[in-house]
């Protein structure tokens, strides 16, 4: 403020001055002329003077005018600056490293816990934080005035009444001329809500994690009695009938041995489905290899024939030559079509025997995909159905656990394929899954 009010009081002195001369320099050339009227010379003397008087006082006034709209401004900005502080909830500090003394304002003292009379120095800031804080503060500090650099940190204060708040402070360093560090300066702000968020929310995540790997077992268990049930109802069909060939007399020693084979054999496909099926759930990789779809269509075939007949199913096959491979894991690629026959063959229990029909069709589609789809001739799906037969534990018998669809579409997806529903024009179900054929295998 000094600046302007030299500037006004100089250029006034030299105006005045100005005009005095010029105003002497006009009477003295007339007094020269006119000897006679010397009074003119005071006369105009003391009109310049008058007329310096009065540029002065005007001068002066337009000076304290700007004073007062300078002072204003200030003020105006100061509360402006001072409601922006407040409405943040910032708090500042000045460390003078020299002297050892903090100033800070009251919002800052609050901060870390700081009565208002109490002398603030480096030593009793360090004492008020957190025991694990102090080094790390201390250290980010001492960075800022050696590298002339601004600085970052986090830390928690210890309040008198044992409270932790948690405090993001950031400033820099000052230096005089000979790069001596002399003080540090910086704002801080509380930040102890929005961490206390960050802890909930993690503890959100790792309940719902929890829920998550809950549900998983609860799916598996489901799925694993679904996939169980029809190889161990196939393993006490064949003890049962090979009870019965032990009663006679002689035994049919050869029927017997088949039976015991097929046993040995429902009990290996049982022991893999529960592997595979715990593979899927965690998502793991399982060994891929060429799969030949063709062939796991017969021998899914031959596994399902007895239950069809029991269910006095007619099943048959359309299957495409040379069809090529996919890679993939079989026994998986099994339990989607055992699931599709055998949901298929549930669709028409309703039905006469003779209109129980049951197709499977394998094809090649463009550009690189093989799809693999199975119709029954039953009553069809509900339109508005036909993506909620895939949601685990949907179903529409009395005695089912929908799982067999939600586990069939886990595996299309896991191939890289895809499973869906669709009703046939001509009446009935069908279930089409589409696996994408190997490059490798198929150069």
């Amino acid at each position: 403020m000094k600046s302007p009010v030299a500037a006004i009081r100089i250029t006034a002195f030299i105006f005045g001055v100005g005009l005095l001369s010029v105003s002497a320099f006009t009477v003295g050339m007339m007094a020269q002329q006119l000897d006679e009227r010397r009074w003119l010379i005071i006369d105009a003397a003391a009109f310049a003077m008058i007329e310096a008087v009065l540029i002065i006082a005007l001068l002066l006034r337009w000076r304290r005018r700007a004073e007062i709209r300078l002072r204003d401004s200030l003020r105006g900005s100061e509360e402006r600056i001072d409601m922006a502080i407040k409405a943040a909830g910032l708090g500042l500090w000045d460390w003078d490293r020299v002297r050892d003394r903090i100033w800070a304002t009251e919002k800052c003292r609050n901060l870390h816990g700081i009565t208002s009379n109490r002398t603030l120095n480096y030593r009793a800031f360090l004492k008020n934080l957190h025991p694990d804080d102090r080094e790390p503060t201390h250290q980010a500090f001492q960075r800022a005035l050696a590298q002339k650099t601004e600085y970052r940190c986090e830390y928690r204060v210890i309040r008198s009444d044992g409270g932790i708040r948690w405090i993001t402070s950031q400033g820099r360093g000052c230096c005089d001329g000979a790069e001596k560090p002399l003080r540090l300066m910086g704002v801080s702000i509380d930040v102890t809500d929005s961490k206390q968020a960050g802890v909930e929310l993690q503890n959100q995540r790792q309940a719902l994690a929890h829920l998550a790997r809950v549900a998983m077992l609860g799916e598996l268990s489901a799925a694993l009695a679904h996939e169980l049930n029809q190889p161990l109802t196939a393993i006490l069909s064949n003890a049962q009938a090979a009870t019965r060939l032990l009663e006679q007399f002689p035994p049919d020693w050869e029927e017997i041995r088949a039976i015991l084979h097929d046993i040995v054999e429902d009990d290996r496909r049982a022991g893999e489905v529960v592997h595979r099926l715990w593979a899927l759930f965690k998502k793991e990789d399982t060994a891929r290899q060429a799969v030949d779809v063709n062939a796991v269509i017969r021998d899914v075939g031959k596994m399902m024939y007895s239950d069809l007949a029991a269910k006095q199913v007619s099943p048959s096959l359309d299957l495409a030559v040379e069809l090529p491979k996919v890679k993939g894991d079989p026994v998986q690629l099994q339990q989607v079509l055992i699931n599709l026959l055998l949901n298929g063959s549930e669709a028409m229990a309703s039905m006469s025997p003779d209109e129980r029909r049951l197709q499977v069709c394998s094809r090649k589609q463009e550009p690189a995909t093989l799809e693999v789809t199975v119709r029954d001739n039953g009553t069809g799906i509900d339109p508005e159905r036909l993506e909620q037969i895939f949601e685990p534990f949907f179903t529409s018998k009395n005695q089912g656990l929908g799982m067999g669809l939600a586990i069939s579409r886990s595996i299309a997806a896991a191939h890289g394929g895809r499973l869906w529903a669709s009703n046939h024009p001509d009446g009935g179900a069908l279930f089409q899954f589409e696996l994408p054929i190997s490059t490798e295998l198929n150069p």
